[in-house]
C-alpha cells in the first residue's frame, strides 16, 4: 500500500491538500453558503432567521422597502444603497492606493543590494507580527485629537506662531482609508517583491536594462495578472 502510495504522485496530491481543503470548505464554503440561504430569509420578532424564500432583502438593498411608515404599500428608502456605495469606494479607493504604493516599493526591494533586501522585507512584515486590533488601536493614538500628529502639527505652528486648532481626523471616512491601506499594503507589496525578484538577476542588472524593462511595459505585463488576483482580495475583503 505505501509502495503504491509513493509511486502515485496524484494520490499524494490529494492527501497533502485535504486537510486545508478541509479546512477551507468547514470555515470559508460552508459559511458563505449559511449567509447566502439566510439571505433569502426572514427575520421574526426576536431576530431569529425563520427559513423560507424571499427576495426582500435584495429588494430592500435596492432601496424597496414594503415596511413604510408613512403607511404605504411600498417606499423607497436608500439607506442600503449608501452603505453599499461608500464601501465599494472604499475598496475601489484602497485597492488604487494600495497598487500605487506597492508597485514602486516591490521594485525597489526587488532591485535592493542582497544584503539589504532582506531587511526592507523584514520592515515590510514587522507589522503583520502584531494583532490587527492593536495596530488599529495606534492609529487611533496617531490620529486622536491629542494625538501624536497633533501634537507635532501643534508644536511647529507654535513655532512659526501660526493658529492652530487640533485636527479631526479620527473617525472619518480619509482615517478608515489609511487604515484600510496599511492592513492590505504589505500583502500586495510581497507577491509583486516575489514574482518581480524571479527573474531580477537574469537580464536586468543594470539601470540601463531595469528602464527598457518598464519602457517595454514588461513590468506591468508580468505582474499585472498577479495584482489583478490580489485586487479581487482586497475589493473582498
Amino acid at each position: 500500500m505505501f509502495q503504491r502510495l509513493r509511486e502515485n504522485k496524484s494520490t499524494q496530491g490529494t492527501l497533502l491538500a485535504s486537510p486545508t481543503m478541509l479546512w477551507m470548505l468547514g470555515l470559508l464554503i460552508i459559511p458563505l453558503l449559511l449567509t447566502l440561504i439566510i439571505s433569502f430569509g426572514r427575520r421574526n420578532a426576536d431576530g431569529g432567521v425563520i427559513f423560507t424564500f424571499t427576495l426582500d432583502n435584495y429588494t430592500r438593498l435596492l432601496g424597496y422597502s414594503t415596511s413604510c411608515d408613512n403607511g404605504a404599500s411600498s417606499c423607497f428608502n436608500p439607506l442600503y444603497m449608501q452603505i453599499l456605495g461608500r464601501s465599494l469606494s472604499l475598496a475601489f479607493n484602497t485597492t488604487i492606493w494600495v497598487i500605487v504604493l506597492a508597485y514602486p516599493l516591490a521594485y525597489f526591494i526587488a532591485r535592493a543590494n542582497p544584503k539589504r533586501r532582506n531587511t526592507f522585507l523584514f520592515m515590510v512584515l514587522i507589522p503583520l507580527w502584531t494583532n490587527f486590533v492593536i495596530r488599529v488601536y495606534a492609529w487611533m493614538m496617531l490620529l486622536r485629537k491629542e494625538g501624536a500628529i497633533n501634537i507635532v502639527l501643534g508644536y511647529f505652528a507654535h513655532l512659526l506662531h501660526i493658529p492652530f486648532q487640533p485636527l479631526e481626523m479620527l473617525y472619518t471616512p480619509g482615517a478608515v482609508l489609511v487604515g484600510m491601506i496599511y492592513e492590505f499594503l504589505p500583502f500586495m507589496i510581497l507577491p509583486i517583491y516575489t514574482f518581480d525578484s524571479d527573474d531580477s538577476d537574469v537580464d536586468r542588472d543594470l539601470f540601463l536594462h531595469a528602464q527598457i524593462w518598464i519602457w517595454r511595459g514588461d513590468c506591468c505585463g508580468m505582474t499585472i495578472p498577479h495584482t489583478t488576483k490580489l485586487c479581487e482580495k482586497e475589493c473582498a475583503g
